[in-house]
């Protein structure tokens, strides 16, 4: 069904990620998904594989549903470098495992009951 419910399965991340925000003049990066029933079930997403961001780094990170109300970093997802550089990960779970990290960050209150596989999330970060 997704975020919008039937026919209208598309989500943006869009949520300046540090309370000190501001990019520093840093252009934004535009990275696509398409969730799988995978992520789903895992409750994150690999944004991007081998990022330049050092491991454990929170880049700023922007999350908003297309034509919807933005979410908030911290209370509906989370953005994370693995620990061994591998991979950038969406958390939108309260809790599981996240390969490669020991000690994940994860939102408050997520975004697991209003993603669908199917859903295509539009991500804005800055690294």
């Amino acid at each position: 069904m997704g975020i919008y419910g039937e026919g209208f399965n598309y989500i943006v991340l869009n949520k300046t990620m540090f309370s000190g925000g501001g990019t520093g003049g840093v252009a934004p990066h535009n990275v696509e998904i398409t969730l799988t029933a995978q992520d789903i079930l895992n409750g994150y997403a690999v944004l991007l594989s081998n990022p330049s961001m050092d491991a454990g780094a929170k880049a700023d990170t922007e999350m908003f549903p297309r034509h919807g109300l933005p979410q908030e970093y911290g209370q509906d997802y989370t953005a994370i470098v693995s620990d061994n550089r591998l991979y950038f990960y969406l958390i939108w779970s309260t809790s599981g495992v996240i390969p490669d990290i020991n000690s994940p960050v994860y939102p408050v209150n997520g975004l697991t009951s209003l993603l669908a596989e199917g859903d295509v999330i539009d991500i804005v970060y800055y690294d």
